[in-house]
């Protein structure tokens, strides 16, 4: 068995960390946050594989349970 790559997901608002958490290669995942502007901040994530040595990250933003925004990017594993 080889190792499990994991991506560690940091999202900011306004320069601030509300949102970060582990997802493995190909995982999906719920990551909590803390309050922004006294509302309930969450993000569902979810990764797939785009290479050997590369996944595409895609994480739904939600703020008091609706959507606010979507982010995609591209991961490399650095080693």
């Amino acid at each position: 068995m080889g190792k499990s790559v994991t991506s560690t997901v940091f999202i900011y608002f306004d320069e601030v960390l509300h949102i970060t958490g582990k997802l493995d290669r190909t995982g999906f995942g719920e990551l909590p946050g803390i309050s922004y502007q006294d509302k309930r901040v969450s993000s569902t994530c979810n990764s797939r594989p785009t290479g050997p040595k590369t996944a595409e990250l895609s994480c739904m933003v939600f703020i008091d349970s609706k959507p606010a925004t979507t982010l995609v990017m591209e991961t490399k594993r650095n080693r």
